[in-house]
């Protein structure tokens, strides 16, 4: 039934499109409705009435609205076009470090439905802000959101935020670089009319967020703000076509990005001194009664010891392997000094109650 209410609504979309198209072809380009086009888009339109009307009468409950599908025992799961963090596309679909994050805590919570929906980062804040029953396994914390995201426990560890940027143009930033190998992202903007490329409603870290925000009001016109649902793929893409300089990211995002392409080559990874050592990362729902209960039922899972292990090395497979031994480092640093990580002490006894075996 499921199936069937997510074809239902797929088709609805269709048809309300199939309905708009004539009217905005004919706004923006006046003479290009002609008798040929006007038959195609009515055909199109005709055949997909033909199909919804053909299979409506045995789905009485395409009508139910959302907030019918609302319910209590239904998590809808976010995701985004950020790979590798969650990947949408491709043959790595659901092989991203979050994505196997979500699939893990949707194997064990199975007192719930669980869908999944691809979103863009806005969408998702957006609906989080309203209530909605929604969460999401790849989240930074920031101030603001926290007044309408509960978070549970950290569920990964990234090394931080840094630049992309391509291989062939790195001595660009040369002047910029200090004795640690990290780029001052700040004066190399300042210095040079650099156009640098992020992902609109998501956030990079303090540090980094004041200083977007400082380009934004001062230099709008080097900084690319990208919107949709292939935000990074789109980002990355404009790098290697020479319209951005850099782009902000993660190294897993590099690797992807090499293994993609094929060329590992390509593209280069350089960290930025306006960034802490690492980076933590949540599980979210939407604050209130029911996002509580759900993410207090995800930190039961988070506590026992196999799961920690296991999103690790979903992470780590994701890194180029010349940061495996720092990453290693950072977690251990981490583990020993954050107190966010004390909950690991809670259920060191516990033995897990579905694999979690971290395979990629």
């Amino acid at each position: 039934m499921l199936g069937l209410l997510i074809i239902g609504d797929y088709l609805r979309e269709i048809e309300a499109f199939s309905r708009r198209l004539e009217l905005e072809v004919w706004l923006q380009f006046p003479g290009a409705i002609n008798a040929g086009n006007r038959a195609k888009i009515v055909a199109h339109l005709l055949v997909t009435l033909g199909v919804y009307n053909l299979i409506n009468p045995y789905l009485p409950s395409l009508d139910l609205s959302a907030d019918e599908l609302n319910t209590e025992d239904t998590i809808t799961w976010y995701t985004f076009d950020s790979p590798p963090v969650t990947i949408t596309v491709g043959k790595d679909t659901d092989r991203g470090f979050g994505d196997r994050n979500r699939l893990l805590f949707q194997q064990a919570l199975t007192q719930y439905t669980h869908l999944t929906k691809t979103v863009n980062y806005q969408r998702a804040l957006l609906d989080m802000k309203n209530g909605e029953k929604v969460c999401s396994s790849a989240l930074l914390k920031t101030v603001e959101r926290k007044k309408y995201i509960t978070y549970s426990h950290p569920n990964f560890l990234l090394i931080p935020n840094g630049v992309l940027v391509r291989s062939a143009d790195i001595h660009l930033f040369q002047p910029y670089i200090d004795s640690s190998n990290r780029l001052n992202l700040s004066l190399a903007l300042t210095s040079n009319n650099f156009i640098l490329g992020t992902s609109s409603g998501r956030r990079y870290g303090a540090g980094v967020d004041s200083l977007l925000e400082k380009i934004r009001k001062n230099s709008p016109g080097q900084l690319l703000i990208r919107s949709g649902q292939d935000v990074n793929s789109g980002l990355i893409h404009m790098l290697h076509k020479n319209r951005l300089d850099l782009v902000l990211g993660f190294s897993t995002e590099q690797e992807y990005a090499a293994r993609s392409i094929g060329n590992e080559a390509a593209t280069a990874f350089l960290p930025i001194v306006e960034q802490l050592p690492y980076t933590l990362g949540y599980t979210g729902c939407s604050k209130g009664e029911w996002g509580d209960r759900i993410v207090g039922q995800i930190n039961g899972v988070l506590e026992e010891p196999a799961t920690f292990v296991a999103f690790m090395q979903y992470y780590k497979n994701w890194l180029p392997s010349s940061n495996h031994s720092y990453y290693d480092e950072l977690v251990s640093e981490a583990l020993l000094n954050n107190p966010e990580m004390e909950f690991r002490n809670k259920r060191n006894q516990k033995t897990p109650s579905v694999d979690r075996s971290p395979d990629n």
